[in-house]
């Protein structure tokens, strides 16, 4: 049996996309392991075994790691951690989730007959370039700290140079990496953050559903992170546009972290519209059908940037799977999907007037929307029929 272990430069569970990797390929016989970087939660989760390195415990000696490791990319304590893992249980391949955390897990293993799988979760020197944006104190040193765009792409190719393959979400970023950094096409495949099966077996809490549509007879609805590339304040300037020419509407924004929920709220009162948005903190993934179900439209406001536009959000076909119409801004990757499977209606990104006028457009558009979406999902974008088979047959290849 192929064993494979999962490096991750955070705690395991939870990881959506780690985890959907991690049961096609234990499902098509594969045994998987992961090393997490962080606090242990459990050994074995869903027949994956886990393998967690706790953080340093005392602060200034985790401090001068962390200095470290944003200088040159390894991290001494989570290495040897590795390699006292894998020269133990042999691993055929070594799958490093996204760039981080390449180095160390490379140079913990390169001596080993093994195989190194980068997985680049996203275009990772731009996500930078939106992460920073908005960040105040230590949140903003810690990214100063981490080195400038020129200096993450020289470290991406790098990973990318010394990887013999290379797994991408989407199409655009298969795209991206074989332009910059001339790489053989056929050692990229694209697995994009598809649905699996399972997410149709979540439950439905009435009770919170119940809460859900008090709210308002048009919702509109944002579900995940918050950030300065995510677009939130175009939705909310958008809300503000077209509350007058529709009373009922209400956006939901569910998510985010609390320094950008500060800036959120601080822009819902200087906009007066109050009674038209209201900001929920995170809830447990168990409650995202409930969620989408419970409301009316739901939005990927995304910003344009190198970083969204070659990249794809699961919130998308999580939207389209419960059978929602979605107003997504014009990132290509969000704009192919749509407008093939027209589930839904697309706005110029950052245009605050475009997108309250397309919100408008869509309501009378509503089910059958939302029914093309639901009918998509289940033909082209279950995870196990399409983009994990995928996974599978790319790693009977690498490792035959």
């Amino acid at each position: 049996m192929r064993r494979i272990a999962m490096v991750l430069g955070g705690k395991f569970p939870p990881d959506i996309r780690v985890e959907k990797e991690a049961m096609v390929l234990i499902d098509a016989g594969f045994e998987i392991y992961i090393f997490a970087f962080g606090k242990r939660i459990v050994d074995e989760y869903n027949k994956i075994k886990i393998y967690s390195c706790e953080r340093t415990p005392f602060f200034p000696k985790r401090a001068v790691e962390n200095m470290r490791f944003f200088a040159f990319h390894y991290h001494p304590k989570f290495a040897t951690f590795i390699r006292a893992g894998i020269e133990k249980l042999k691993p055929d391949a070594i799958h490093i989730h996204d760039i981080p955390f390449f180095k160390t897990a490379y140079l913990a293993g390169k001596l080993l007959n093994t195989k190194f799988v980068l997985d680049l979760h996203e275009n990772y020197p731009a996500a930078l370039l939106e992460y920073r944006k908005g960040k105040r104190g230590i949140e903003w040193f810690k990214y100063f700290l981490g080195g400038n765009y020129k200096a993450w792409k020289r470290y991406e190719r790098w990973c990318i140079k010394r990887s013999d393959g290379i797994i991408v979400v989407a199409d655009e970023s298969h795209k991206r990496v074989v332009d910059q950094y001339r790489i053989d096409p056929n050692k990229i495949i694209v697995v994009s953050n598809t649905l699996e099966k399972s997410i149709f077996e979540l439950p439905f809490d009435e009770r919170y559903s119940s809460e859900i549509r008090n709210k308002g007879k048009i919702l509109l609805l944002y579900l995940g992170g918050f950030g300065a590339h995510r677009g939130i304040d175009t939705a909310i300037k958008a809300v503000w546009y077209i509350k007058d020419r529709c009373p009922s509407l209400k956006l939901l924004l569910i998510g985010g972290v609390k320094e950008y929920i500060e800036r959120i709220n601080g822009l819902i009162k200087s906009l007066n519209v109050s009674e038209f948005v209201e900001v929920i903190p995170w809830q447990d993934y168990r409650m995202v059908r409930t969620i989408i179900e419970s409301v009316d439209i739901c939005l990927v406001p995304h910003n344009r940037s190198e970083h969204t536009d070659t990249t794809i959000p699961h919130k998308l076909f999580q939207y389209m799977a419960f059978g929602k119409p979605v107003v997504v801004s014009d990132a290509p990757p969000l704009k192919k999907i749509v407008e093939k499977e027209r589930c839904g209606l697309v706005f110029e990104g950052g245009n605050y007037i475009d997108l309250g006028e397309k919100i408008l457009e869509i309501i009378p558009k509503m089910r059958e929307f939302g029914e093309n979406g639901r009918k998509a999902v289940l033909e082209n974008y279950i995870f196990e029929k399409t983009d994990g088979k995928r996974l599978v047959e790319f790693y009977r290849e690498l490792l035959k």
